[in-house]
């Protein structure tokens, strides 16, 4: 918890504003989902391949792999998992799969104005590595990498929050 409130000094972000807190069933439906900007999270604790993540999040949550679009959001994210469980990094919604230019995009087709990619990252492996066309934000300090698709992480869904109720 310690690198949270360091990183999130450095970043200027208000841990206060990024902490996860349960949704209202009214914004996200029923569920583990957890409200911010608008948007609500809900985050995968099995283990999945990344298409399988991506199937999870689409067919059974209506949703998909989270994207992120800024510090506070990607805090946000990071928050829902980071410093908990030691290599248990989350997959994100972004990946290179079939692209004919190596370029990370995100899978739901909106483009990555916002990156926290690790140093030296996205490196695709290195040279004679693995093929690395998906990405994870990773469990100890947030950073995004990117990795083989076919190992086994939790991962994050994201979905639109539904228009607030007015009482």
């Amino acid at each position: 918890m310690a690198l949270v409130v360091v990183l999130a000094t450095l970043l200027g972000v208000s841990l206060a504003e990024t902490a996860p807190k349960l949704a209202d069933p009214r914004l996200c439906g029923d569920g583990n989902w957890l409200y911010f900007e608008n948007n609500c999270y809900t985050l995968l604790t099995g283990s999945y391949t990344w298409n399988q993540f991506w199937a999870v999040c689409t067919q059974e949550y209506n949703a998909v792999g989270a994207t992120i679009f800024s510090a506070t959001e990607n805090q946000f994210v990071w928050a829902m998992f980071g410093g908990q469980n030691r290599d248990r990094n989350a997959w994100l919604g972004g990946n290179r799969i079939g692209r004919e230019h190596p370029d990370f995009r995100w899978q739901d087709g909106t483009g990555m104005s916002y990156t926290n990619w690790a140093p030296g990252e996205p490196n695709n492996g290195g040279i004679g590595g693995p093929e690395q066309e998906c990405m994870i934000i990773r469990e100890d300090d947030g950073k995004w990498d990117d990795i083989e698709c076919d190992l086994e992480k939790i991962g994050i869904c994201k979905k639109a929050a539904n228009v607030p109720l007015v009482e």
